[in-house]
């Protein structure tokens, strides 16, 4: 008999479950013919959802090391193009059937558009998710020259911004079957993620979300025009030493991760 028990008192209270939905797909891999193209969007399966709960490493986009990593130490991930994915924390009594659907909590991760991660450890939300019942979803959006490159119309440019869209029109879809309210839902970001909400709320039309918190983005800070974006293009290919999309598609990613840093002209 357990000893609180047996003396009178009362035995602590279970803590609740919280499940993790690691690493699951919202848009198709881009690579290949759809490396440098906007992102296509998947839908969801019994056979997907059971996957994510295996145990697994997060799956970022690739990067370089970050300049943070002096404070805050190495982010650990397995490094994929296939990045279009997204995490999910909730309490196993909100996922379970006829529970109440709870608030969902979306997360932009900071890293000046080059690095980061919405499923690390960094981000962990299995806290919150036990704490107040909502449902935590971390977003990864492609980094570098792979999302952020222009191209030669706006279809074609800020690939990144529009991952995050098309996951959180994903999210609005999905997100009951992980115990969430897609009525709630409220978009937080931190640096780059607070700024890319910031380009969301002029740029992206409606969205489903209903609340946004915004957290140290560099809003003050000017935004490159389309010439200037043009003239950057120009200088990353001749780094790739490439002359148009099709040969920067068929580089390796090594060589564009070395190759995407240049300085501002």
């Amino acid at each position: 008999m357990d000893k609180a028990m047996s003396d009178g008192g009362t035995s602590p209270a279970q803590e609740p479950v919280v499940l993790c939905w690691r690493n699951l797909r919202y848009a198709e891999a881009p690579v290949g013919a759809l490396r440098f193209r906007p992102p296509r969007v998947c839908g969801l399966s019994e056979q997907d959802v059971q996957l994510a709960l295996r145990p697994q490493p997060p799956i970022v986009a690739p990067q370089r090391p970050s300049r943070l990593e002096r404070v805050t130490g190495p982010m650990r991930g397995v490094q994929s193009e296939d990045c279009l994915r997204l995490t999910v924390w909730a309490r196993g009594d909100a996922a379970g059937p006829g529970a109440m659907p709870q608030p969902v909590l979306v997360w932009l991760h900071g890293g000046a558009w080059l690095s980061g991660g919405g499923g690390v450890d960094w981000y962990d939300g299995s806290h919150w998710a036990r704490e107040s019942g909502i449902v935590v979803v971390g977003v990864n959006y492609r980094l570098g020259a792979l999302g952020w490159l222009a191209g030669d119309d706006a279809r074609h440019s800020n690939l990144g911004l529009q991952d995050i869209a098309v996951a959180l029109r994903w999210i609005a879809t999905h997100i009951a079957r992980f115990g969430g309210d897609a009525q709630r839902i409220t978009l937080m970001g931190q640096s780059a993620g607070g700024e890319n909400i910031a380009a969301l709320l002029q740029a992206a039309g409606e969205l489903p979300f209903q609340q946004v918190i915004v957290q140290s983005a560099p809003l003050g800070e000017p935004m490159r025009g389309w010439d200037e974006a043009q003239k950057i293009r120009a200088q990353v290919w001749r780094n790739w030493a490439v002359r148009n999309w099709d040969e920067a598609r068929a580089l390796p990613v090594e060589q564009i991760l070395a190759g995407q840093m240049t300085p501002a002209l």
